[in-house]
């Protein structure tokens, strides 16, 4: 079976849902359900004026298992983690109110809000607080750029992450004006 890649819009990165090539060159991988190693690489979460810990509980959908089907080998990746659900973002220095509007009613299907606005930080960020990035497109929806962000309590004891872990990924996430 030939390969078939799908390119983002502006030229962000290149995909076939079994790896998403992005970065200068394309150059750089990841791989789905698997951790997103670089660092450097920026998630975006959607919140209120005020990114509240309470906020981050995790919904049914965040409990939900990603699972997504190489069609070139017929192989199945599954992530059964539950965790927060999060946007990757490529440009973050062109982010804005403009972008957490487009995220809301492309990416999570609604209808914006004015009170929306788009929380931003590093894998590395989101590593310090006690949470690990996992690349979990969702397929049947071509939801690309969705990550999940999974607490370290929930990959450890397997439990919902705690009111610590809420605070210390607030702590990280800031506001884009």
């Amino acid at each position: 079976m030939s390969e078939r890649l799908f390119r983002l819009p502006g030229d962000e990165g290149i995909y076939d849902f079994s790896r998403l090539d992005y970065g200068e060159g394309f150059q750089k991988t990841l791989l789905p359900c698997e951790v997103i190693r670089d660092e450097e690489l920026c998630l975006g979460i959607i919140g209120n004026s005020c990114l509240r810990p309470d906020k981050l509980h995790l919904n049914e959908r965040d409990k939900n298992p990603v699972v997504v089907s190489i069609q070139s080998t017929g192989e199945i990746k599954r992530l059964d983690l539950p965790g927060k659900s999060a946007e990757i973002i490529f440009d973050p220095d062109s982010c804005g109110k403009h972008t957490a509007r487009e995220i809301v009613s492309t990416t999570m299907g609604g209808r914006p809000d004015r009170r929306d606005n788009l929380y931003t930080a590093t894998v590395g960020q989101i590593n310090s607080a006690g949470w690990v990035a996992f690349w979990a497109p969702i397929q049947l929806e071509y939801k690309t750029r969705h990550a999940r962000i999974v607490a370290n309590t929930t990959i450890n004891y397997n439990i919902d992450p705690t009111e610590s872990d809420l605070a210390n990924l607030a702590s990280v996430l800031t506001k884009r004006q």
